[in-house]
């Protein structure tokens, strides 16, 4: 069994980071070792919520997985709340190298930075893509990453084919999530080392809805680590987000609460492709 050590917040409501993580890659049959960056009582989107920094206890909690000589198959970094929380990432990516290292670049989202990611800080995340496997952007962290406005307007997928280029000096496999094309959703992707783009397309959903990153990240590396091809794994990825979504809207649950992905994942059919 492959093992992934999955570095990200526990939010504890509202369903996204190590809560997505770890059931959707421990049900594609790998296994998930979990090193929470911060507790948080509620994701970001919702009001009022609490934040407990967990760097200083990442580090020791490292430090006994290396004294267990765990090998690690797979480092997953996502969500890192404060400049000493990414140092400490930047070492465990080093440390791994040579492993797949996955990097979700959590920045921002509809052209801006979020609140909590000041520049600093966004320019520290930056530098844990540098060496990376596949990195995951969407399009306001790809345009921080790339020093780029944020594009409005666009018509057509290959306006991205230059930042994906760009983004794949850092990484070996680089993928933009979230292009809005008239009534299609777009995730977009360049392998550097078969100098290949593919791009996978579902409807528009009208939500605005947390998590979808992550649940995308999380089932997009639980494929790839079981051999699927960059294609099969955009595929499978793309539409287990937008069914997860449409399954939301079918059970009228608040948004806020997180996609109900769950019922898609106990059904089977992505695995089965696995």
């Amino acid at each position: 069994m492959k093992r992934v050590l999955a570095i990200n917040d526990i939010s504890c409501f509202g369903k996204c980071s190590l809560t997505v993580a770890i059931p959707i890659i421990s049900a594609f049959g790998t296994e998930v070792c979990p090193l929470p960056t911060s507790l948080l009582s509620a994701h970001t989107g919702i009001s009022g919520y609490y934040k407990f920094d967990l760097t200083e206890q990442m580090s020791k909690i490292y430090a006994h997985f290396k004294e267990l000589n765990l090998n690690f198959d797979c480092v997953y970094s996502g969500y890192i709340p404060s400049l000493s929380g990414i140092s400490v990432v930047s070492d465990i990516l080093k440390d791994n190298k040579g492993k797949v290292l996955v990097v979700d670049p959590v920045m921002g989202d509809n052209g801006e930075a979020y609140q909590t990611h000041t520049f600093d800080i966004c320019d520290k995340i930056c530098s844990l893509l540098n060496g990376a496997t596949i990195i995951t952007p969407n399009i306001t962290e790809a345009a921080i990453i790339l020093h780029k406005p944020y594009p409005t307007n666009i018509t057509s997928t290959s306006f991205f084919n230059s930042w994906l280029k760009e983004l794949a000096n850092l990484s070996e496999i680089s993928i933009i999530t979230g292009i809005l094309i008239g009534d299609n959703l777009y995730n977009v992707c360049y392998d550097r080392r078969s100098d290949e783009f593919f791009e996978y397309q579902t409807p528009k959903i009208n939500a605005m809805v947390s998590g979808t990153g992550d649940i995308f990240t999380s089932c997009f590396t639980a494929c790839f680590l079981n051999g699927k091809s960059i294609y099969n794994s955009l595929e499978i990825s793309s539409l287990f987000v937008y069914q997860s979504i449409l399954k939301t809207g079918i059970l009228n649950k608040n948004i806020l609460d997180g996609i109900a992905f769950e019922p898609i994942l106990k059904g089977g059919t992505f695995i089965e492709k696995v």
